[in-house]
């Protein structure tokens, strides 16, 4: 009877094991956009991208634009670059830079390696797996058939001066039709979630952030657990049921006057919210 229980107890305990390890895990690199034929950045410490021309051009919250930078550390600008990391700027500070943010942190492929890709495309394969990715999150999303997608990659990225071996491994995609916008963040593997190095310009310490801003503190959603302790959850947990995979309507030329950033999951649907659920 004794060792009928014991066994019960282990199958259970294996059984509890395998369910956490299967609910926790992240998303697969192998489930990434197809990246690796893109354009890669310099090996540096702080650089970006030449000007991204979006045609046609794509809205994100409140305005219409037509470029975009990708810059190492972990961001995307419009109208400019940003290649330095200044720990007072954040997601939620008055900057008046325009951004979407997968993971921005102080990343350095100089010295330790990893790699920054991107590609502008219009690949039907990729466009319809953005789809159904977005309809995933936005059931009600049957209207939107996008018509271009902005890829970039996050491989193996290290922190600026670290000391130890702690790699990052993200994905940003940006999908439009010309009247709507999403964002999907893919998070395979976050090993580093702070956001400062004591070298850089600034002494306060900050943690990674993830999120959008129009550079107002009123027009910014920072993803949960984002810009604190809890940051390496982002590939973890999701807003579509999948671990690792965030999907937001982040822009709609229909309701510039009234638009809101929109997480998936949210009760409304893409056509008609107006305020998003937090």
């Amino acid at each position: 009877m004794f060792m009928c229980c014991r066994s019960q107890k282990t199958i259970i305990c294996l059984l509890i094991f395998i369910c956490l390890n299967t609910f926790s895990q992240s998303v697969s690199e192998s489930e990434f956009f197809i990246y690796e034929d893109g354009v890669q950045l310099p090996k540096e410490d702080d650089t970006h991208s030449e000007q991204i021309i979006l045609s046609p051009e794509i809205p994100f919250i409140t305005t219409k634009y037509e470029s975009i930078y990708i810059n190492t550390n972990g961001f995307l600008s419009f109208l400019l670059p940003i290649a330095y990391f200044f720990p007072q700027i954040t997601l939620t500070s008055y900057s008046g830079y325009a951004i979407i943010a997968p993971l921005w942190a102080d990343i350095d492929t100089s010295i330790k390696g990893g790699s920054i890709t991107y590609k502008y495309t219009k690949e039907e394969h990729l466009l319809e797996k953005a789809k159904k990715l977005v309809q995933e999150g936005f059931p009600r999303a049957t209207h939107f058939q996008p018509n271009s997608i902005l890829i970039c990659t996050w491989k193996d990225v290290h922190s600026h001066l670290n000391k130890d071996d702690k790699k990052n491994t993200f994905q940003v995609a940006i999908v439009s039709d010309g009247t709507q916008t999403y964002s999907i963040f893919m998070y395979a593997k976050l090993e580093f979630i702070s956001a400062y190095s004591p070298t850089k310009l600034g002494r306060e310490d900050r943690y990674a952030e993830a999120g959008f801003t129009d550079g107002t503190s009123q027009q910014t959603i920072v993803l949960p657990g984002s810009s604190g302790e809890t940051a390496a959850n982002l590939a973890r947990d999701s807003n579509i049921g999948k671990p690792g995979v965030w999907v937001y309507l982040i822009g709609d030329r229909r309701r510039y006057g009234r638009f809101r950033i929109t997480p998936a999951g949210s009760e409304d649907d893409a056509e008609e919210v107006l305020v998003p659920v937090q």
